[in-house]
């Protein structure tokens, strides 16, 4: 056996040894718990320095109501209690209508700046999370105490909502966060506890990060259909964005989408340089198929259309390689008066070059 086979070997008997016993951060992080609808929560906070729970020594738990209590603290507790540090951290739990709870929960740090407000949950004993189609690996089984994780906005969590599924019933969690804003969502097993552990996360916005974080009120239930609760988030974005249903929008601006028949993907360079069609080749194409269907019930869609895929993200120019710039102007022209479509892929958020951020 080599040494590096060998090393390989010592770490992995000791992950058997040590994440059975202690769970993922190695240790008791003596997270304080308060219950509450037959279920156990508890919060921390992430900062640029390290992660805290509320000091156990100094918290305050108060029932507002029979359906209200709020978890406070005015000091932060780190590393298990051995690390005691100003701050300030609040969990409040509330009731809302049948099988539904409002969580909330936000802290500060006097120097440190806050990344991430965790919220921790006990007595849901899951079996599988489900955030999207299983094709986007939106269906993870909790098995064999393996921890399962998803973080939103992703592929696999295009909404800031998870099901995670039991043999009783099954429960969802819906941020109401009125911004788009990460979150993540797991699924670990508490070996000190002997239960599974539920976690839900939310990141500060990094343009405005400051030393107080607060997370949107996140909503826990069970008893309601999948479609229900995905109808509820498309309601609160048509709320929070001031989006107008698509058939609620004026004809004149959808009746050229409801004629369409075909959508044709022309790609243009791969990502390794290899030219697939050029502007002119995807005119042919068109012309080709307005031959056989109306110019009006086709929508050409181009990925690549500015050269290699991804590789000059964010910046977006017609390739001399495939024609130019006169080149797509005759390809547009030359759609448009077949009543062709034409959508140009764009990749704004992916900054994948250093000369760009250079730019002013």
């Amino acid at each position: 056996m080599n040494k590096k086979n060998f090393f390989s070997f010592i770490i992995f008997l000791f992950s058997l040894v040590s994440y059975p016993q202690f769970g993922t951060i190695g240790y008791d992080f003596k997270d304080p718990y308060i219950s509450f609808e037959g279920l156990q929560f508890a919060v921390r906070l992430s900062t640029d320095n390290n992660i805290y729970c509320p000091n156990p020594k100094e918290i305050s738990v108060n029932k507002l109501s029979k359906d209200e209590v709020v978890l406070r603290s005015n000091s932060l507790s780190a590393a298990g209690g051995q690390l005691i540090s100003e701050g300030f951290i609040e969990l409040k739990i509330k009731k809302g209508d049948e099988a539904l709870i409002s969580i909330s929960a936000r802290a500060s740090h006097p120097t440190e700046l806050g990344k991430t407000i965790l919220v921790l949950i006990k007595g849901i004993d899951v079996e599988s999370m489900v955030s999207e189609q299983p094709q986007a690996k939106g269906v993870q089984a909790f098995t064999q105490k393996k921890g399962i994780r998803v973080s939103y906005p992703s592929r696999a969590a295009t909404m800031p909502l998870v099901f995670f599924t039991s043999s009783e019933k099954e429960w969802y969690v819906l941020s109401k966060d009125r911004e788009i804003r990460r979150k993540g969502f797991a699924c670990t097993y508490d070996y000190l506890s002997d239960e599974p552990l539920v976690l839900l996360s939310h990141d500060a916005d990094m343009r405005k990060i400051d030393t107080s974080i607060q997370a949107p009120e996140w909503v826990l239930g069970y008893g309601r259909s999948r479609i229900d609760v995905v109808k509820e988030r498309c309601d609160d974005l048509e709320q929070y964005f001031k989006s107008t249903p698509y058939f609620n929008k004026p004809k004149q601006h959808t009746q050229w989408i409801d004629q369409l028949k075909v959508v044709t993907f022309l790609h243009g360079i791969h990502w390794t340089g290899h030219l697939f069609n050029t502007y002119k080749q995807m005119e042919e194409q068109l012309e080709w198929m307005a031959k056989t269907i109306e110019g009006r019930q086709i929508m050409a869609f181009l990925p690549a259309w500015d050269g290699r895929y991804y590789v000059n993200y964010p910046e977006h120019e017609p390739n001399p390689r495939m024609g130019g710039k006169e080149g797509l102007k005759q390809l547009v022209k030359k759609a448009h008066s077949m009543g062709v479509k034409v959508i140009l892929m764009f990749g704004g958020p992916n900054l994948s070059t250093f000369e760009f951020l250079k730019k002013k």
